[in-house]
């Protein structure tokens, strides 16, 4: 104790030395942590590098500006399809009673609508593809303006539809909007499978339509759709015939009393192909010359009819010599509608 009472300060140095020779060693490790994690970095930033380099299109500054010029005339795309996909605006119900209201009231104005217009409803109590919601009392207040849009929506589509007089609607399909669409316990018959489709952009709600009509309703409600000043967007398009006459399937039985112009026991000949006297091909000579035995050389040649046009008749009416080529019948429509909103 003497001895560092008269050394004090040269122990006090060696004490000093030591701590400060601890925290170097310290600060020495964390350094060497910090300088490995910056190695790290450094060498995936490299392989990066690499990478973009050996890329077809590398990240110039001349490819940033094109980058940033293409986005500026697609940004300007989008705002002009805007002038033309206006969004439907929904139907003002501020509460689960007004909904309740709007449905009843709106699907009595959709058959006052078609009676007006000699439109043809399938059943006297469709609520066009919202009848399981008619059976219900209470909604969830989450489902007011999912449901809201709908019937605007709707309401929208059966405008073009009964402005074309078309002769009949068999039934309408819409997406699955609201928690009451949602139970397990409700028809799928009035929803269509697909469910709305979403970015960042828009959002497009599909609607299948079903009804009949001759080809002047089809061009009016294809041109309703067009000329209207919102996004309407026909995915798809199906016609067939309402009745009458119809192929038989691949492999299938002929009608009951054969095809249109067929006698039993006709032999089979392609359209336009020159008969042979006696409808039997003559075998050929050693010579190569068929023989002329029987053959009028004055008589025209005769062709097969041409099969008969599938779906029209030729029906002779009261005027003699005027015969009716082509009857039109309805046709049975399918058509698959999706409404484009823009956000």
């Amino acid at each position: 104790m003497l001895w560092i009472k008269r050394n004090l300060f040269f122990v006090t140095a060696c004490g000093v030395a030591v701590i400060l020779i601890a925290v170097a060693i310290v600060k020495y490790f964390e350094q060497s942590s910090e300088d490995s994690e910056l190695t790290t970095q450094v060498e995936e930033c490299t392989v990066r590098l690499k990478e973009m380099y050996e890329l077809p299109i590398f990240p110039s500054a001349e490819n940033m500006r094109a980058i940033e010029t293409d986005e500026k005339n697609l940004n300007n795309y989008i705002q002009q399809c805007k002038k033309y996909f206006r969004p439907i605006p929904p139907l003002q119900i501020n509460n689960v009673q007004g909904l309740r209201n709007s449905l009843d009231t709106n699907i009595y104005n959709f058959y006052q609508e078609a009676k007006a217009r000699g439109v043809t409803i399938m059943t006297n109590n469709y609520a066009f593809s919202f009848d399981e919601l008619m059976k219900r009392i209470n909604f969830s207040p989450f489902s007011v303006r999912p449901l809201a849009q709908q019937l605007a929506e709707v309401d929208e589509i059966l405008k073009i539809l009964f402005a074309a007089k078309i002769n009949r609607l068999e039934f309408i399909q819409r997406a699955r909007a609201c928690v009451e669409d949602m139970q397990p316990n409700v028809s799928s018959a009035h929803y269509i499978a697909n469910g709305p489709i979403t970015n960042a952009v828009m959002i497009a709600h599909p609607y299948k339509i079903i009804f009949s009509c001759f080809s002047g309703e089809l061009t009016s409600v294809m041109e309703g759709f067009m000329r209207s000043p919102y996004g309407f967007v026909i995915k798809a398009i199906d016609v067939e015939p309402s009745g009458g006459f119809m192929m038989p399937p691949p492999g299938g039985a002929p009608p009951p009393g054969g095809f249109p112009g067929f006698t039993p026991g006709m032999p089979p000949i392609r359209p336009g192909f020159q008969r042979f006297p006696g409808g039997v091909r003559q075998p050929r000579q050693p010579g190569g010359n068929v023989p002329r035995r029987g053959f009028n050389p004055n008589q025209p040649p005769s062709y097969a009819a041409p099969p008969p046009l599938v779906g029209s008749s030729a029906i002779r009416t009261n005027r003699a010599g005027v015969i009716t080529l082509f009857n039109e019948r309805p046709f049975r429509v399918s058509m698959l509608v999706y409404v484009v909103n823009f956000k």
